[in-house]
Order: C-alpha cells, then sequence, then structure tokens
C-alpha cells in the first residue's frame, strides 16, 4: 500500500500541527525536524487590555491533548523520518530538504 509522509518543522503550529497529529495516528510517517509546538499544551487565547495602566496580555482557555496517554509525544512529536544535520549536509542545505528527504527512495 502507499505510505503516507507528512512534512514537518519547527514551524508546524495550529491548524497544520493537528493534521500532523491526525495523519501520524492513522500511520502516516512525519518527516522532517519535530514542530516547536507541543501536542499536549494550552490552546486559544483570550486578550485583555488594563484600563488604568494599559497593560496587554493574554490568557489561554483550552488545553489540548493530542497524546493523553504518551507524556513524550504529549512534549515533542518526533519525527519517524528526522532530517538530521548529516542528512541537511547531504542534501547541500537545500531549503527544500525535508521534501527531497521524503522522496529519497531509502527513507521509510
Amino acid at each position: 500500500p502507499p505510505q503516507i509522509k507528512v512534512l514537518c518543522n519547527a514551524g508546524t503550529y495550529s491548524a497544520a500541527f493537528d493534521v500532523a497529529c491526525a495523519l501520524h495516528l492513522t500511520g502516516a510517517k512525519l518527516v522532517g525536524t519535530p514542530s516547536a509546538q507541543a501536542a499536549n499544551c494550552f490552546i486559544d487565547a483570550l486578550f485583555f487590555k488594563l484600563d488604568r495602566t494599559g497593560l496587554t496580555g493574554n490568557v489561554s482557555y483550552q488545553a489540548a491533548y493530542g497524546f493523553p496517554d504518551d507524556p513524550a509525544k504529549g512534549r515533542v512529536l518526533p519525527c519517524d523520518i528526522p532530517l538530521t544535520f548529516e542528512a541537511f549536509w547531504k542534501l547541500g542545505f537545500d531549503p527544500n530538504a525535508e521534501l527531497l528527504l521524503a522522496l529519497d527512495p531509502e527513507s521509510r
């Protein structure tokens, strides 16, 4: 059967991270570097401004648990096919390295 590979990097956030997690749970392989977002985290924020001081801030009002039974994956969702420094170097530090790594027939 065909293998689904999902490209991921430190900038994979929010809805893109949710899709990557969902596809990972169905058996897709994550390729690249882990997202800076944790699967188990606080999300959605209410923004506010204090009337007297003008100070602004925000507070989260929701929690997400992508991997409630796996604290390690809840902190950092590892890539199945990591873009290591050695692989990045072999690919000539190409900005499309995640894609090239995913297309490599030797990456499984």
